[in-house]
């Protein structure tokens, strides 16, 4: 009886002990994947900044390009700008021209017109 009560006592500590053990196990490979989650998260967050950084170096080239394409648009609207009043400018001295050309024809006819009269005479008086 005192006999089998010790190995009773003996077998639950036994069991206890057993327990225990795989408790302390069972939380070490808790810990190790823990651990290996906590690294794998880790590297995600290294990642993630390194990403983080690229974008942020790709939005500032972006930027910089959008603000030389704003310029280059402006100074090629100016340019047009300019050409549209040279063509102005020019079709006005054309328009000009032509009205001088036109006085010019209508000052020969007249002088075609007067040596031609002045012949006449000169053939009337002969």
């Amino acid at each position: 009886t005192h006999e089998a009560m010790q190995q009773r006592l003996l077998s639950t500590r036994v069991e206890e002990a057993q327990a225990s053990r795989l408790a302390r196990e069972a939380s070490r490979r808790e810990t190790g994947d823990l651990d290996a989650r906590l690294q794998d998260l880790e590297g995600a967050v290294l990642a993630a900044r390194s990403e983080t950084v690229v974008l942020h170096a790709l939005l500032e080239e972006t930027t910089v390009e959008h603000v030389d394409k704003q310029r280059e648009c402006g100074t090629l609207e100016a340019t047009e700008q300019s050409l549209r009043v040279r063509v102005e400018e020019r079709e006005e001295a054309q328009g000009a021209l032509a009205v001088e050309i036109e006085q010019a024809r209508a000052g020969t006819l007249e002088a075609e017109a007067s040596v031609a009269d002045s012949q006449r005479e000169e053939e009337q008086i002969k």
